[in-house]
């Protein structure tokens, strides 16, 4: 079953006339009753407030529906705003964290990331233009989720990939995890930002660039060179039928107001074209430059299992669920990154044709298996909380940013906190509780000062976790 979540009053305060969208919806359950979907509308009252519309979502999880489409962009259902544990006014200024994570979980309204760190939801979203007032957008992303159909496993066998040239090393690993020696890796410089037909016909696209806030162009870079690696004015123009992209670039997915027809976000250009599924961040992301992790990691495990028989939504949920079991204490990097990637497209669409036996609805079973993983997870769910940094941590620390080269560095200290495994679970009678797993971070979150790049956040963070009194630590770049 799929639920079309639907801000009716919301829509109609938009769109005035709500008959063609009904008409789409109409058509897209007709669609869906084809392919074996049991599809109904399901009206809410998000009211614009994101409490209002995460127990709106949580209320139509009762009937335990196997995806949730939530209808339009943020100014119809609004992203949650969850804070965000790297904010810093010297380096990651994002207060916020926009994210669709929380209607993926059956915690209450919060706005601390770690109290969704167990997802068992299958959702995705299916977004209309901010601010635009007539529905040709939504209507066209409807006509696709009603038209979609699975392709062969060969058709998604080879790649569009897209990369800075500092980062090549990183997104190298990346591809060659996924596609083998069947990627075309397209660096920036020299590479873009007007690619030719031949390459963007691969129905995967993987993006390892630099993005902005409300800006329709990624970058590249090459030491002090950024210069524009793809572009949505570039892409107006043709079509993007069936293609499964993976973003990891800072605002990557960000949906805002155009203010022409050459500056529509890149993806709401992707999606108008007629891609399946986009998947990107909607603030500040990061990764290390020469290495796999956190966006990297995320992006990665979302397009592998997108392309191999899964709904997109499904590919997201598993992503997330295996990004966070793999990670033993979920450090402050490790929240921002599962809170602010986001499933943009409709989260029922199997862009590969699944195993026959699998067929294309999610099966009873499979339901239960998620949503127990998600269940397992929040019983070991790690609380973390901000505590002061020792003068010692500090002295480090800022050894390390001098190093590095940073200005206007902040410092953050982190204590993670697991709950102890019961002698009941480890199947022990008579046996003591076991203590509670603590881990400790340190972040110092600055600025590297790189000329002719302003619009660029160029936040570095250094992540220590402290072992014995030592540091051990990762330097991540800002996407």
């Amino acid at each position: 079953m799929k639920v079309l979540a639907a801000d009716r009053a919301a829509l109609k305060a938009k769109y005035r006339d709500l008959g063609p969208i009904d008409a789409a919806l109409d058509a897209l359950i007709a669609a869906d009753k084809k392919r074996g979907i049991e599809t109904k509308v399901v009206a809410i009252n998000a009211k614009k407030k994101p409490a209002d519309a995460k127990q709106a979502i949580d209320d139509i999880d009762k009937d335990s529906p196997d995806y949730i489409a939530l209808v339009g962009g943020p100014d119809v259902i609004p992203y949650q705003d969850l804070k965000n544990p790297l904010h810093s006014p010297g380096g990651d200024k994002d207060e916020i964290v926009w994210s669709d994570l929380p209607y993926a979980c059956d915690a209450p309204y919060s706005a601390n990331i770690h109290d969704f760190t167990a997802p068992s939801r299958v959702v995705g979203r299916i977004p209309d233009l901010p601010g635009v007032k007539e529905p040709s957008f939504l209507l066209a992303l409807l006509d696709v989720a009603a038209k979609w159909t699975s392709r062969a496993p060969a058709d998604y066998a080879s790649c569009f990939g897209l990369s800075t040239a500092d980062w090549q090393e990183s997104t190298k690993l990346s591809l060659k995890a996924l596609f083998g020696d069947k990627a075309s890796l397209n660096l920036s410089p020299d590479s873009g930002p007007d690619f030719d037909e031949k390459l963007l016909a691969a129905r995967a696209h993987f993006i390892n660039c630099h993005g902005a806030p409300n800006d329709a162009q990624f970058y590249g870079q090459k030491g002090g060179a950024f210069p524009i690696s793809h572009r949505s004015a570039s892409m107006k123009a043709r079509r993007f039928d069936g293609t499964v992209v993976a973003a990891e670039c800072c605002y990557g997915s960000q949906l805002f107001k155009p203010k022409n027809a050459d500056s529509w976000s890149i993806a709401a250009r992707y999606l108008g074209g007629g891609a399946y599924a986009y998947f990107g961040s909607t603030t500040i992301a990061y990764g290390p430059a020469t290495s796999n992790g956190l966006s990297d990691n995320l992006c990665q495990n979302f397009l592998k299992k997108a392309i191999s028989g899964s709904s997109t939504g499904r590919a997201v949920l598993e992503a997330r669920q295996e990004y966070i079991r793999a990670t033993s204490f979920l450090a402050p990097q490790d929240l921002k990154t599962i809170a602010q990637f986001n499933l943009l497209g409709d989260p029922a669409v199997h862009p590969v044709k699944p195993p026959a036996a699998r067929g294309f609805a999610m099966t009873a079973q499979h339901r239960v298996d998620l949503r127990a993983v998600g269940a397992q997870m929040r019983t070991r769910r790690a609380v973390m909380q901000q505590v002061d940094t020792t003068d010692a941590v500090r002295a480090q620390l800022e050894a390390i940013s001098a190093r590095l080269g940073l200005a206007s560095t902040d410092v953050m200290s982190f204590e993670s906190q697991r709950p102890g495994v019961s002698p009941a679970r480890m199947g022990i009678a008579g046996a003591a509780a076991a203590a509670p797993e603590r881990a400790r971070f340190h972040v110092v979150s600055g600025r590297r000062p790189v000329a002719g790049a302003t619009q660029l956040p160029h936040v570095v963070a250094v992540v220590a976790r402290e072992v014995a009194g030592k540091l051990d630590y990762v330097e991540l770049q800002s996407k």
